[in-house]
C-alpha cells in the first residue's frame, strides 16, 4: 500500500469562469517516485440552470495527453461528463471527493499527485467552490452540493508541497447570475489569495485576477479555454525558456502569464493570470519536460525507475559567463545582471577595417559597477506601463493609427507581436525613456537608458573583438539579416555574451541615452542588418520620435551610492 507523500503536487484547474536550478531538479528527480493525476472536465450540467460549457472537456482530455506524455505520469485519470454516470470516474460531487481523497491517502512519500478542474466555480464570499455536474445552483443549495477548495487543501496538509492551478471565472455562472468584471459579486469564484492564507498550498496560479474574467476561445477557435490553451502549449515545452528541456514551474507561469495578456490585447478582453509561489525553491520544480531524452538522462544519472524511449540527443553546452556578479528580478520579473567595475577600449578595433568616423577614435574608458536588463525589454512588460497609464501606446496600438494592428488598413506590425515574448518595438525614444521613469517611480529605483560607453562596456562582455564572439559574424549568437526570416524572434533564444546578456547584438536595435549627430542614438543592429552593420562598435542615429520595427530598447539600472 502507498504511504503519504512528502512530494505532493496538486493542480486545480477550474475552468473558465469568473543555482542553484540544477541543483533543485537533481534533488527533485533524484526523489520523485510515482506521477498521479486526476483531470476532470465538465461541459453539460444537469442543472439547467447553470449554462453548458464548450471546452472544459477538451481540456481536461488534451491536458490529461500531454501529462502522460511530457510529464511522464504513470496514472491519469479522467473524470469528464462523457462518461456513464455509473462508472465510478463520472464528475459528480461524491466520486470527485472520494478520488481525491484515495489518491491522497494511498500517496508513496516519493509520489507526486496533480489534481486539475475545468467547470464552473462559484464563491460564497469566503470559501471557493468547484461545481460539480450534479450541482444544485438554487440559493439554498448551490454550496453545500458543490465541492468546497477547502476539501482539496485538507488532504494536502501532510503533505510539503502542493499547487493549485485555479481556472474559474467563466463568464456566466448561471441565470440570474452573470459576472461583471466591474463587480464583485459573492458568487463569482474570486481570485483571493486570503482565502487560502491558512492552507498548506505552496502555489497558486490563477487564471484571472480578482472580479476579472476568464474566457473560452471562441475568438481564434482554439477550442480550448483560453488559460488551458497556452497552459498545454507550456507544458509541452514553449515554456522552456532556458532550452535545458524541462518546464519549472516559474516559466510555465511566466509563458502563460505572457501567451494569455497577448491573446487579451488581440481580442480586446482583460484576462491575466496571478501566481503566488511560496519561495523561490517552489518555482523551480520541474513541471514537465521538452524533450523525453532529457528525462532519460536524469532518470539515468539519479535512479528513476522510470525510462525513455528516445535515444538521448547530444545537447550544445552554452559558452561560460564571465564577470557575473549578481542578478536581480525586479516586480515585473525582469532580470538585471550587474556588471563589474571595469575598463575597456571603446571605439573600433585595430582588427576592424570597416570603421567609421564616429567610431573613432580607440580610447580607454573606465566605468564603475552598473546593472544591465539580462535581454532587451519586451512587449508584455511594455505593455504593463501602457495598461497603468494608458499613454505611450506603441505604434501598432495607437487609435487612429494606420499601423494599428486591429483597425489600421497596414499589417506590418503583425508577425513583430505574435509573441509578446518578443522585444517591443514602434516606440519612440521618448516612449522608452518615459517606460524607465515610469518603473523608476513605482519600485524607487533609477533605471534609465544606457550611455554610449555603458552599452559598449555591456556589449563586448569581455572581448575586444569586431563581434563579442569573433571576428567573423555567427548566426547562432545573434538574429541579423542572414537568418533572420524579416521579423524579430523572442528574447534570449541566441547564446548569450561573456557578461551573460542575450541579443546584445541583433533581433532589434536599442536605444541610448546619447545624442549622435544631432539625433539620438541607436546601438546594436536588428533583424534587417548585414553583418558589417552589426559589428559591436557602429553607431547609428534616428529622431528621437521616430517609431519603427526594428528598434526596441534595454533598462540600465543604476547601483546605488555607497557612502565612504
Amino acid at each position: 500500500m502507498l504511504k503519504y507523500a512528502k512530494e505532493l503536487l496538486i493542480i486545480l484547474f477550474f475552468g473558465l469562469t469568473c543555482t542553484s536550478h540544477q541543483e533543485i531538479l537533481r534533488k527533485q528527480i533524484k526523489a520523485r517516485g510515482k506521477r498521479y493525476a486526476i483531470v476532470v472536465g465538465i461541459n453539460n450540467y444537469k442543472d439547467t440552470r447553470i449554462p453548458d460549457l464548450s471546452f472544459a472537456q477538451n481540456d481536461a482530455k488534451r491536458l490529461a495527453e500531454v501529462l502522460r506524455k511530457y510529464g511522464e505520469f504513470d496514472q491519469v485519470f479522467e473524470m469528464t461528463d462523457d462518461l456513464q454516470y455509473q462508472n465510478r470516474l463520472f464528475p459528480d460531487k461524491k466520486n470527485i471527493e472520494t478520488q481525491v481523497k484515495r489518491i491522497a491517502s494511498l500517496a508513496n512519500e516519493e509520489d507526486l499527485f496533480l489534481f486539475s478542474f475545468s467547470g464552473h466555480g462559484i464563491s460564497d464570499g469566503k470559501e471557493n467552490y468547484m461545481v460539480a455536474i450534479d450541482s444544485d445552483s438554487s440559493q439554498e443549495r448551490r454550496f453545500e452540493t458543490s465541492i468546497r477548495v477547502q476539501t482539496i487543501s485538507d488532504a494536502m496538509k501532510k503533505f510539503k508541497r502542493s499547487l493549485v492551478f485555479v481556472d474559474a471565472c467563466r463568464e456566466k455562472l448561471g441565470k440570474g447570475m452573470e459576472v461583471s468584471k466591474n463587480l464583485s459579486i459573492p458568487e463569482g469564484l474570486q481570485a483571493d489569495i486570503r482565502m487560502y492564507n491558512n492552507s498548506q498550498i505552496k502555489a497558486i496560479l490563477f487564471a484571472t485576477a480578482k472580479n476579472k474574467l476568464s474566457y473560452e476561445d471562441y475568438q481564434e477557435n482554439s477550442q480550448h479555454g483560453v488559460f488551458t490553451r497556452y497552459l498545454v502549449k507550456g507544458l509541452e515545452g514553449s515554456a522552456d525558456s532556458d532550452g535545458n528541456g524541462i518546464v519549472s514551474l516559474v516559466e510555465l507561469k511566466q509563458y502563460v502569464e505572457t501567451e494569455v495578456v497577448s491573446w487579451s490585447w488581440r481580442n480586446h478582453k482583460d484576462q491575466k493570470p496571478f501566481m503566488r509561489l511560496e519561495s523561490e525553491a517552489t518555482g523551480k520544480l520541474a513541471i514537465s519536460l521538452k524533450r523525453r531524452s532529457s528525462w532519460e538522462k536524469f532518470s539515468r544519472l539519479f535512479g528513476s525507475s522510470q525510462k525513455a524511449p528516445v535515444v538521448e540527443k547530444k545537447i550544445t553546452k552554452k559558452p561560460p559567463i564571465a564577470k557575473q556578479t549578481g542578478v536581480f528580478t525586479n516586480s515585473l520579473g525582469m532580470k538585471f545582471i550587474r556588471l563589474p567595475k571595469g575598463e575597456f577600449m571603446m571605439g573600433c578595433q585595430v582588427t576592424d577595417t570597416r570603421c567609421e568616423a564616429g567610431e573613432k577614435p580607440l580610447r580607454k574608458v573606465s566605468l564603475d559597477s552598473f546593472y544591465l536588463g539580462m535581454y532587451e525589454v519586451t512587449i508584455a512588460e511594455y505593455l504593463e506601463f501602457v495598461t497603468q497609464t494608458n499613454s505611450h501606446h506603441p505604434k501598432w496600438l495607437e487609435e487612429g493609427n494606420a499601423f494599428n494592428v486591429q483597425t489600421g488598413h497596414k499589417k506590418v506590425y503583425k508577425k513583430f507581436i505574435a509573441d509578446y515574448s518578443k522585444p517591443i518595438v514602434g516606440i519612440s525614444w521618448f516612449d522608452a525613456l518615459a517606460y524607465a521613469n515610469w518603473l523608476s517611480k513605482k519600485e524607487g529605483k533609477r533605471y534609465r537608458l544606457p550611455r554610449g560607453e555603458e552599452w559598449e562596456y555591456a556589449a563586448r562582455g569581455t572581448s575586444q573583438s569586431k563581434y563579442f564572439w569573433g571576428e567573423v559574424v555567427d548566426g547562432s549568437y545573434a538574429w541579423y539579416k542572414g537568418n533572420a526570416t524579416s521579423t524579430t524572434h523572442r528574447v534570449g533564444q541566441k547564446k548569450p555574451n561573456g557578461f551573460g546578456l542575450y541579443d546584445m547584438t541583433g533581433n532589434v536595435w536599442e536605444w541610448t541615452a546619447d545624442k549622435y549627430k544631432r539625433y539620438r542614438s541607436r546601438r546594436g543592429c536588428s533583424w534587417g542588418s548585414n553583418a558589417t552593420t552589426c559589428r559591436i562598435s557602429n553607431r547609428d542615429r534616428l529622431p528621437g520620435k521616430h517609431r519603427g520595427n526594428s528598434v526596441g530598447f534595454r533598462l540600465l539600472l543604476s547601483t546605488p551610492k555607497t557612502k565612504k
